[in-house]
């Protein structure tokens, strides 16, 4: 929420997450009672917490729209900027949630990044024939060895791979052999947990990364 008002945001078109786990709607509610958000879509998993039923909560009193992302959906952010839900969960009752994350791509002119939740290998498998290259890449799970498939991962190609992750978390990630294999794939490491807030702008044709504790590579051309 800090981020998001030191970098002068006071509204939000569109307000949406990967999976209703914790660590990805923790601060959801706050952002709703401190944000003027017009549009929340849920990726519609069924699952009970109550950090879950606090946001859900927040979002019936502030009364803004509410819907549901649905696989093929597309919107548009303004006239030059398109979200795509490349995938998400089917709602099953026993849903294992990670591997159902709600997968988003957005694009910019020749700019693009992958928002790819928790999903894990099983998922990475099933999107391999549609995958495209990608400029920016949030990495799947934190860089969990649960989520490396290599042909997935080639064909995703990312110049940037981002890790996010918490400072010193009990999991250990990211892991120091998936961090080895996106260097191989000759992408560029940017990792929350040790650079700390991590912001992407793009005009469509060059793009820079600034992160908490200094600027990375600013004015990168795209590559085609």
């Amino acid at each position: 929420m800090f981020r998001l008002q030191e970098l002068g945001v006071d509204t939000i078109d569109i307000l949406s997450f990967s999976h209703p786990h914790a660590d990805h709607i923790g601060g959801l509610a706050s952002v709703m009672r401190n944000f003027t958000v017009l549009e929340v879509l849920d990726p519609g998993m069924p699952f009970s917490s109550w950090l879950y039923e606090d946001f859900l909560t927040s979002v019936m009193y502030y009364g803004c729209d509410y819907g549901f992302l649905e696989t093929g959906m597309q919107f548009q952010l303004s006239p030059d900027v398109t979200v795509n839900v490349v995938s998400v969960g089917t709602g099953e009752i026993n849903l294992d949630l990670n591997e159902n994350s709600a997968i988003l791509r957005i694009t910019c002119g020749n700019f693009s990044t992958l928002l790819t939740g928790d999903m894990e290998e099983d998922s990475e498998r099933t999107l391999t024939p549609i995958a495209q290259p990608v400029t920016v890449l949030k990495v799947p799970h934190h860089g969990s060895l649960t989520s490396v498939f290599p042909p997935y991962l080639r064909k995703l190609s990312p110049q940037i791979a981002v890790f996010s992750a918490g400072r010193n978390n009990s999991f250990g990630h990211p892991h120091p052999r998936v961090i080895e294999i996106y260097r191989e794939l000759g992408s560029e490491i940017l990792r929350t947990d040790t650079q700390g807030t991590i912001v992407v702008q793009t005009d469509g044709e060059v793009f820079s990364i600034l992160t908490l504790m200094q600027t990375f590579n600013p004015g990168i051309t795209i590559e085609d």
